[in-house]
């Protein structure tokens, strides 16, 4: 087996070093070098023994330009290749690196596959130019023996001597030569001595032009043409030799050898062929056989060299929610459709500029400006018509660049298309939009923010500010959330619409929530040591947060760091981080439980799998975003799916925050619906913990929310109430009379569970809506009567039997019923009754009073 080739990798950054010794270590021994002085140490020391130097050219002491014209200067290690490593530098660079001698250049952010075949290349060609030197020395050497035994009869090998005359003739072959070439002599005698005759015909012009060319110069040659063998196979022949002096001839005689380089050209050709593979994996993107993206950005940076004074457009597409295409009718499907509008880029703007994916279901294009039609382009991008006309109308938006720098990075060019795009995505009505410096402002402001967020750190600048939680019945404040705020000393107070969003892509919101954490912690600490009213204070995980495997180890050691009551550190999740990996959520919230923390989930009702998330969490409350009351009316839909999620929490047990609470009106209407816990900017705005403990003081202190849990009567079981398999359920709709469970809040009763007897005796009333049913009273003719004797049924805590008329629209006789009913369960907010109902005869005294 060969041994491994030494590669030579000159860095001053070690994640570079380490990033491409990582792709190298398997095909090839790494020497690592960190500055120009150390990689000059190693070649001194290792000489030739480097089969390739990959070189960084900004480098401290001795640059990577020093490095290459050292190595030119001596002789022992000039020969060895060099690839450059560039960061879409100035042309400049790449143009002197070539001067001093560099071989090639790869570029960063580096591509595996690319550099890899890159530098298997050079050194494969290093090889073979080595073999060709050695061939070539050895073939003067044997030249210059041939001219002094040309004219010797008794000389062995594949040596011959050409008349060159009208046709050429050869006037001695050396006894090898037909077992050489694989021809009989009598073969030759029957073709008149013709060595042309088992010449390949397309390369007979040009051993003829070699030959002719060494006898008017009189200098030697070398030519390789192809030769058949009298069995028909092809074998490749290598000829060098020079004109003499032969005096039997007065033509130009030429003495000729010849050497068999069949092998040679075979791996030759294989190599080729291996380089054309790699190259396409390179260049071309292996689902859609167009330009990748490296591809695109190295095309379109020599399409707008080539073409410096022209007006050029950079455009930008991806598919509106190409994800949900891909869930929803499968990858085959998603691939099949890209496949398809590559192809339409392919027709549109092949010959005229370049293409390429960029990634998933990002293309983009670089064409003449003048060629542009907007509209026209993005009607035409309709891939797969036969599935948009019978399942799903794919929408294409598009951003454009007009290009006023050709020099400026083409990465940079997509930057400024892919805004454009960005300001029309989810916009459809308006497919396409060209770019503007105005749409730059977002991106520099994240730039500054991500140059800035580690001094911020150390600084002591991001704080953690405190937006009291308040019971609204009582006014006392029961906790708090912990918000980051960033103070800057020049800026003064930045948002976290600024920083939030650029932490949570870039991960650094990991190290800020640790941040905050742990002067959380503190803050409780001092408040315990102080004798401070101390109240839970809830911070955020992140989704990033999720992923940590030293998440729970870090929390526990923060609770014993400050040595604090556990409970009164409360962790907070969005509903949102539920839908990326909801088993991975899942678990490591389950194990935070167990440990004993207080689990909540933030705005809840505003993602798209609530339910989900709230049948499969493990939590301890809920925080409702407020949302749906963002209009005037509180009674229209938003303000009864509010109602409705209330009521479900408390089945569940859960306690439940309305946060965003910016109205007195929203505020009444949630204690209406008995969610009483309320933080928001009409009660306070977060502030400095400074402030929070004044406003703290001043409050009506109350550490605990209340018992909402609903206790039973006997043995029934609350919880399995609402199981369609449970006892209760199941006896609901097997009793021969109509019967309903209902709740009792502040006088409110809500239709908890009814069964198909109860509704159908509503519909028989006329109630069309009977299977919409909410309050009970509605469909009563007398609610107050009813209030009265359900009052009593609580205060004697025994089941009673009374009548009531019910409501039958359209008709001015009322229906009397029997109603028997029981409390079942209470709480300190509610309580829930049973009530079964029967006709009434009519003859009763005792009802016709009613």
């Amino acid at each position: 087996m060969a041994s491994k080739k030494n590669v030579l990798i000159a860095d001053d950054l070690d994640i570079n070093r380490a990033l491409l010794a990582e792709i190298f270590k398997e095909e090839y021994n790494i020497y690592e070098a960190a500055n120009g002085a150390e990689t000059l140490e190693v070649l001194r020391r290792e000489g030739k023994n480097i089969a390739l130097v990959i070189l960084d050219l900004l480098m401290p002491e001795i640059d990577g330009f020093e490095v290459l014209s050292v190595m030119r200067r001596q002789p022992e290690i000039a020969d060895i290749p060099v690839v450059v490593v560039t960061a879409a530098s100035d042309p400049a660079d790449e143009v002197r690196a070539l001067e001093l001698g560099a071989t090639d250049f790869i570029s960063k952010p580096y591509v595996p596959r690319v550099v890899i075949g890159r530098v298997r290349n050079i050194i494969a060609r290093g090889e073979i130019e080595a073999v060709r030197l050695e061939n070539k020395i050895l073939r003067e050497r044997t030249m210059a023996q041939l001219q002094l035994q040309a004219i010797l009869d008794n000389m062995v090998g594949c040596v011959f001597l050409v008349e060159l005359g009208e046709k050429p003739r050869e006037l001695f072959i050396s006894k090898g030569f037909y077992d050489f070439v694989g021809i009989s002599k009598e073969a030759f005698e029957k073709n008149g001595n013709d060595f042309f005759f088992s010449v390949a015909e397309e390369d007979r012009g040009e051993l003829l032009s070699a030959l002719q060319c060494a006898a008017e110069s009189r200098e030697s040659f070398c030519v390789e043409f192809r030769s058949y063998k009298e069995d028909g196979s092809l074998m490749w022949l290598h000829m060098q030799g020079a004109r003499i002096e032969y005096p039997e001839s007065e033509l130009p005689v030429i003495v000729a050898i010849c050497s068999d380089v069949t092998n040679e050209k075979l791996s030759e050709q294989k190599l080729k062929e291996a380089n054309a593979r790699l190259r396409v994996k390179a260049y071309y993107d292996p689902l859609t056989s167009i330009f990748n993206r490296e591809a695109f950005f190295d095309m379109t940076a020599e399409l707008l060299k080539k073409n410096r004074g022209g007006s050029y457009s950079l455009i930008t597409w991806n598919i509106e929610r190409f994800k949900f295409i891909n869930e929803l009718f499968g990858k085959e499907m998603g691939d099949r459709i890209l496949i398809d509008l590559a192809q339409l880029l392919k027709k549109l703007f092949g010959g005229v500029g370049t293409y390429g994916r960029l990634e998933a279901d990002r293309f983009a294009a670089c064409l003449p400006t003048a060629l542009l039609e907007p509209e026209s382009m993005v009607k035409g991008l309709r891939p797969c018509e036969d599935f948009q006309r019978e399942q799903y109308e794919i929408v294409i938006h598009a951003g454009i660049y007009e290009i006023t720098d050709c020099d400026m990075p083409i990465d940079q060019m997509c930057d400024r298309a892919n805004l454009a795009l960005r300001s029309v995505k989810g916009k459809y009505m308006q497919r396409y939009a060209s770019f503007t410096e105005n749409m730059r402002l977002p991106l520099l402001i994240e730039q500054q923010v991500v140059r800035e967020m580690n001094q911020a750190v150390e600084g002591g600048q991001f704080r953690a500010w405190l937006q009291p939680q308040y019971d609204h019945s009582t006014g006392k404040i029961i906790g708090a959330e912990a918000l980051a705020r960033w103070v800057h000393p020049v800026r003064g107070l930045i948002s976290p619409a600024e920083f939030i969003p650029v932490f949570e892509k870039n991960g650094f919101i990991a190290a800020l929530d640790e941040y905050i954490w742990e002067q959380v912690c503190a803050m409780i600490r001092r408040w315990l040591d102080e004798g401070r009213p101390v109240v839970p204070v809830s911070v955020n995980l992140s989704r990033v947060d999720t992923y940590n495997p030293l998440l729970e180890k870090t929390l526990l050691g923060l609770i014993k760091k400050y040595d604090i009551p556990i409970e009164l550190l409360r962790l907070e999740i969005t509903e949102s981080a539920y839908v990326e990996n909801p088993e991975q959520l899942i678990s490591v919230l389950s194990s935070l439980r167990e440990r004993g923390f207080f689990i909540e989930m933030d705005d809840f009702g505003s993602g798209f799998s609530s339910l989900n998330s709230l049948k499969d969490m493990p939590l301890d409350l809920l925080k409702l975003d407020l949302k749906f009351l963002l209009g005037e009316d509180r009674y229209e839909r938003g303000g009864s799916i509010l109602a409705s999620l209330v009521r479900m929490a408390k089945r569940l047990g859960l306690p439940v925050i309305a946060e965003g609470v910016e109205t007195q009106a929203q505020a009444d209407f949630l204690l209406t619906i008995g969610c009483r816990i309320v933080q928001g900017y009409f009660y306070a705005k977060p502030m400095p913990v400074e402030d929070f403990e004044r406003l703290i003081e001043l409050s009506v202190f109350s550490p605990q929310l209340p018992d909402r849990s609903i206790r039973a009567k006997g043995d029934l079981d609350i919880e399995g109430l609402w199981r369609p398999d449970s006892q209760t359920s199941l006896f609901l709709n097997f009793i021969p009379w109509p019967a309903v469970i209902f709740s009792n809040n502040n006088g409110t009763f809500e239709i908890m569970l009814a069964n198909k007897r109860f509704i159908k005796l509503l519909r028989d009333c006329g109630h069309a809506d009977a299977d919409y049913m909410f309050r009970l009273s509605e469909y009563m003719c007398d609610p107050e009567r009813f209030r009265e004797q359900i009052d009593l049924i609580r205060e004697c805590a025994q089941e009673r039997s009374f009548f009531m008329r019910w409501k039958t629209p359209g008709d001015s006789q009322a229906l009397l019923m029997r109603c028997r009913a029981a409390m079942i369960a209470e709480s300190s907010e509610q309580q829930i009754f049973f009530a079964a109902l029967g006709t009434a005869p009519e003859s009763d005294g005792e009802i016709r009073q009613h």
